[in-house]
């Protein structure tokens, strides 16, 4: 499932975004590829609900990838020290490849 994330996600909208996020998940069979290219501002406790989710899926053999992320949010989640937390690809096309490779039975690493 991809969806589409815009605007700000700060303190105040972060309870509601990780309600929908975990709404998502659900439907999709946690696999979710959310497109961020919308999104100008991430604040800590938006980086949290992405960091919870992503941990999450994970745990529950999904997955959680960000896609077309724009600078100021790249930034913040470097600046953060979370990049290593977060698939992350520059298109929707690769971000749908890197769920169906993390879904297939054995994978080595990531082709690049």
């Amino acid at each position: 499932m991809v969806l589409e994330v815009g605007g700000r996600i700060g303190q105040a909208a972060s309870a509601a975004f990780g309600d929908a996020l975990a709404q998502a998940s659900r439907r999709a069979g946690n696999q979710v590829i959310l497109d961020m290219a919308g999104v100008d501002y991430v604040s800590s406790s938006g980086l949290e609900v992405l960091r919870t989710a992503a941990s999450s899926l994970t745990a529950d053999r999904g997955a959680l990838v960000l896609c077309r992320v724009s600078e100021p949010v790249r930034i913040a989640i470097q600046l953060a020290g979370l990049l290593d937390a977060f698939a992350i690809e520059s298109s929707r096309e690769d971000a749908a490849r890197r769920i169906h490779w993390q879904r297939s039975p054995s994978f080595p690493s990531p082709p690049q």
